[in-house]
This record gives C-alpha cells, structure tokens and sequence, in this order.
C-alpha cells in the first residue's frame, strides 16, 4: 500500500515538479497541499499570489487543500507554531473525506534506488494517470477526468496561528472540515521542492522532525538548468509572480516562463530561482483537467521585492482538457 504524503505547495515550478515526481512513484500517494496564506492580504505567503488562483489551481489539480494562514510579517515562531499545529494534525490523522480522483502512477514507474523516502530516484518523472475513488485510472486529461473534477471546488481546512492576538482575519469561502478522526490515516511524510540549499533542507528536516514527520525531497540534487528545461518541454505553464530587483530586472515580472526566458536570465541566476531570484505560479501542465486562465495585472514593490499580480481572468474560456 502506498504511503500518504503531503506536499508542501507554493503554486510554483518546484511544487508542481516535486508532486509529478510523486505522483509517478508507486510508494506514495498524495493526499493534499499544504500552503501558507497571509491573513488579511488573502495571497499566497512569499509568493503574493491571490487565494483565488491558488483555490483554482487545486481544483484543476483535484487534491484537498490545507492552508496555514500566518498574520502580515509574521515571526520565524508564528510561522513554526502555525506549521506545526499543521503538522500534528496531520501526523493524528485528517480525514479528508473528498471525492476527488487521487493521484496515482502510469506505467514505466521506478522504485527508488534505496527504499528511503528522503533518497528515492526521480531522475525523470514518467507519465502518470489520475485515477477514481476506487483506483482505477482515468486517462489523462479525458473527458471523463475532467468531469470528475471540473466543477468541484477545492476542499479546504484552514488553520490559523495558535498564539493569541495573532490570529488573523477568518479567510471567506474556506470550507472547515470535522476534527481529525481517530480511525483515520495519518501522515507521516511532507515532500518539499527544494533543491539543492543545504541550509533550507536542515531547517526543515529540524521543523518537521519536532512534530514526527519525514521530509522528502524528490528533486534534491538534479541539475537547475536540466529542471527547468524538462518543466517547460513537459508542458508546465508558468509566470514569474515575484521577482528580487537585485538579481532580475523588473521586466521579468509577470514574464511566461520559457525557453525564451530562460535565454534571456543572467549568467548569475539560477535558471529554477533557487536563491530566491524568482518565484512563479503554474497555471497549466500534464497536472492539471484544465488550464487556470490568468493574465498578469499591476506591478506592486513590496519589501524588496517586485511583484506582478497575477489575476483570474474569466474572459478566457477555463476548457477542460
């Protein structure tokens, strides 16, 4: 039996990449998103990306959505108090009663070359299928996948920090579900998409450790250059949603990123954005019943950093695939 696994989800390349890579592995299962938002702004921590969008996106993707929602400029221990109130409920068992098709692999699947979850082998990530409640796998992106997922919101547990007067305002629309039922699966494993900061990789290997979960990194080590090239031949769509005007010029924000773009990036900045010269937001993919239409809004400068809000645009037609 395969083993759940949580994805931590930014909405960007590396998340999408790291749930392929899972979703293709026949000894996991993926059973949800786990995404921190910003009380009050309604976006995605680090990334600004609207709830909106990230609501669209899990739904296209057709798995629950667990978000912690942490207060403007929160702490490093707001954040690691909110994450771990996560953490433990899922470790205690969520049950994610939702009807959504999970993910599950295609054929041509490897076994890891160790067995470990933190080790596993995803060199490539080879096609995958989702499948029904009963395990029997839809073709990708048919007609019936997308009936099954098309007009199904995501289903939501919202968390909020545990420290008193930091909660921030109750996020509108968020579905919460019953308390963790004993009988329930729990979960022992949260993937991550990092991929080769050291420093990032402990950090969380010591956070979710203090609450008895395993990290896996099933992207860690793969060559950046490599990475994104595979991402864009694979079919991934994606803008760069915030970039740092220290490494990038502004004219990247809001950018499609592609071949073109990765023509144009700087010798000095990794062509995933590892160090944080970038983050983007997958609108579309071999993921995904049907594209999320987006098109790029203002320019916002916040905190160092330059944003392009990205905004659901209902004029494209949202077709399923």
């Amino acid at each position: 039996m395969p083993e759940p696994i949580v994805v931590s989800w930014s909405g960007g390349k590396d998340s999408a990449l790291a749930l392929a890579a899972l979703a293709a592995a026949p000894e996991w299962e993926v059973v949800g998103l786990l995404t921190t938002v910003t009380a009050g702004h309604d976006r995605i921590s680090m990334h600004g990306v609207r709830r909106a969008l990230l609501h669209a996106q899990a739904a296209a993707i057709g798995l629950p959505l667990i978000e912690v929602v942490i207060p403007p400029a929160a702490s490093n221990g707001v954040y690691e108090t909110a994450m771990g109130e996560a953490f433990d409920r899922l470790r205690d068992g969520l049950q994610l009663r939702s009807p959504l098709p999970r993910l599950c692999g295609g054929e041509g699947r490897g076994e890891g070359a160790s067995g470990h979850p933190s080790e596993m082998s995803v060199g490539s990530f080879p096609g995958f299928q989702k499948c029904n409640k009963d395990g029997e796998p839809f073709a990708s992106h048919s007609v019936r996948d997308s009936a099954a997922t098309g007009s199904i919101s995501p289903l939501t547990l919202t968390l909020s920090p545990a420290k008193p007067g930091e909660r921030g305002p109750s996020v509108a629309g968020a579905e919460t579900l019953d308390p963790p039922d004993i009988h329930s699966r729990g979960v022992a494993h949260v993937a991550f998409g990092d991929l080769y900061l050291a420093d990032i990789r402990a950090y969380r290997e010591r956070l979710v450790a203090k609450h008895g979960l395993a990290p896996v990194f099933p992207l860690w080590g793969r060559d950046t250059r490599d990475l994104a090239q595979e991402f864009i031949a694979r079919g991934f769509i994606a803008h760069l949603a915030c970039i740092d005007p220290r490494a990038l010029d502004e004219s990247f924000a809001g950018r499609r990123y592609d071949f073109e773009l990765l023509a144009d990036l700087p010798a000095h900045v990794d062509p995933c954005g590892e160090n944080g010269e970038f983050h983007t937001f997958v609108s579309d993919g071999p993921l995904f019943s049907r594209p999320v239409p987006v098109e790029p809004g203002e320019i916002v400068r916040r905190d160092s950093f330059v944003f392009r809000d990205l905004v659901l645009n209902t004029q494209i037609p949202n077709e399923v695939k």
